[in-house]
């Protein structure tokens, strides 16, 4: 059987002493939108599908959001904000394109 050790499970569920729960928080938002902006870049889909631009941009927001640095979240959140802009853009304009006057 595998498992881990008492003193590993009890060391992962510490919080560091010069963090917050706030700061474990954010850590834990930014880590769950990293990992749902890297499986829409694999899946090459997050409101439509995605070019392969679009999927390289994901998976590179998803890995700096998965990082803990604050930097690499900012940048990564901008990047994922901005192409869910983008595609809900281009989703709006084709919906207009096809509507009958």
């Amino acid at each position: 059987m595998c498992g881990l050790d008492l003193a590993v499970l009890a060391m992962l569920l510490q919080v560091p002493s010069d963090a917050s729960w706030s700061f474990v928080a954010w850590i834990a938002v930014t880590a769950i939108v990293g990992i749902a902006t890297l499986a829409a870049g694999v899946q090459k889909w997050l409101l439509r599908a995605c070019t392969q631009f679009e999927r390289w941009i994901l998976i590179a927001c998803g890995l700096m959001l998965v990082y803990p640095l604050a930097f690499l979240d900012g940048i990564g959140l901008v990047g994922v904000f901005a192409l869910v802009l983008w595609q809900w853009h281009g989703l709006r304009r084709t919906a207009t394109a096809g509507a009958v006057p």
